[in-house]
């Protein structure tokens, strides 16, 4: 695809350094899968597109629109691979814990970061947007993100080796084993879930991220100051998911408001849809 770039990166990925240094993109044709890519949801005014929180797309063309990335619960392991080419800034093999390989080991969290830093994990990272974005405004915290879907466990793996983040660690698996074999008790600051997926047909619902047994390993996991938060757009989904937390902690409902900013793609797309955002935060104690 043409591109018109006023960036210099070392990545190979003259786009993503753009998006990463915070400089003027120009696209001369736009390919919505390409862009999509970058794991920012664009939003339309008029001829000016804003990519992320931060970086301005002038172009000429239609609107743009790039595929959903739903996390965790969208598809599967047998996912196409994703092949974008990677930075040397990041090894690989630290980044990435695959227990298909090693088994269900316990977790040594400060050996694993060689710190003793808060530990946060997302379930369902998706393509790393919230992930991604915290682990570089908070370098004092470490971040584990738990992806079922193999195409997306690449897509973030290879976005974090770019960015050299050191405070990022991803599994791809279940998160049910994963959390209850691999996590040791009152290990995790918090918990976070974004737009996981609602699975409506009944026979479907037992594949639901919030159902008991997750819930209960996700409460003893958590420190004893330990605080999550869950999102989604599905109100069916919501409206069975409330009392199901509230059985295992202190929760609050809310709807996230114009001042709180989208943390992920599907926020981002939801709210320029006019979708109604529903939110549950919860504490172990």
């Amino acid at each position: 695809m043409p591109l018109q770039v006023r960036a210099v990166g070392d990545c190979g990925d003259p786009l993503a350094d753009a998006v990463h240094h915070l400089v003027e993109v120009r696209l001369l044709v736009v390919d919505p899968e390409f862009l999509d890519d970058l794991g920012m949801r664009l939003q339309a005014e008029g001829d000016l597109l804003l990519l992320g929180d931060d970086v301005e797309l002038a172009l000429s063309g239609d609107r743009v629109r790039g595929a959903p990335d739903r996390g965790e619960q969208r598809g599967g392991e047998d996912d196409a691979a994703h092949t974008a080419g990677t930075c040397k800034n990041h090894d690989l093999m630290d980044l990435v814990i695959n227990p298909r390989e090693t088994g269900f080991v316990l977790l040594d969290l400060p050996q694993l970061f060689g710190n003793r830093n808060p530990v946060i994990v997302e379930i369902g990272s998706g393509k790393g947007r919230f992930l991604i974005a915290s682990a570089m405004e908070k370098p004092d915290q470490n971040f584990i993100g738990i992806e079922k879907s193999l195409h997306y466990h690449r897509v973030i793996r290879e976005r974090v080796a770019k960015r050299g983040l050191r405070n990022v660690r991803l599994i791809n698996h279940d998160v049910f084993p994963v959390l209850q074999k691999m996590f040791a008790d009152a290990s995790v600051a918090e918990v976070h879930m974004y737009f996981p997926d609602p699975w409506p047909r009944r026979r479907e619902q037992k594949r639901r991220i919030i159902r008991p047994e997750v819930l209960s390993e996700i409460r003893r996991v958590l420190a004893d100051s330990g605080s999550g938060i869950y999102v989604t757009d599905h109100r069916e989904y919501f409206d069975a998911s409330a009392p199901l937390i509230a059985q295992f902690f202190r929760s609050e409902n809310r709807i996230p408001g114009p001042e709180d900013p989208p943390r992920t793609n599907y926020e981002v797309k939801y709210r320029a849809e006019g979708r109604e955002i529903y939110e549950i935060r919860f504490w172990k104690a």
